[in-house]
């Protein structure tokens, strides 16, 4: 019998940011992405989901401009949260693109 030495890295992840919501789902946060026009990307495995928002996309349009075409069509939208606190989710979004992880990610 062998032995076979394993190299393992260790991450210490710290998260920067946790968006304003009571307690939504998935799609709850994907109709979000989709009234701000935001872009994004949802893997669904077993147990998991993950959504992966085009960052290069979300920065095309200054947040100022973002925030006026969300206001237009929240009136229209079928989403549980009140205009302030979706607004305060898409600035939070804008300024998670300055933590250093997702800056060095973006090209």
């Amino acid at each position: 019998m062998g032995y076979r030495p394993h190299l393992i890295e260790t991450y210490i992840v710290e998260y920067g940011k946790v968006l304003n919501c009571e307690n939504w789902d998935t799609q709850d946060f994907i109709d979000f992405l989709y009234v701000a026009e935001i872009e994004a990307c949802h893997n669904s495995f077993e147990d998991t989901d993950k959504v992966y928002i085009n960052i290069n996309n979300l920065l095309s349009i200054p947040l100022e401009k973002r925030i006026k075409k969300f206001k237009k069509a929240y009136s229209k939208a079928n989403l549980e949260l009140s205009l302030e606190e979706y607004i305060e989710n898409i600035e939070d979004l804008y300024e998670a693109t300055q933590f250093p992880d997702v800056k060095k990610g973006k090209k």
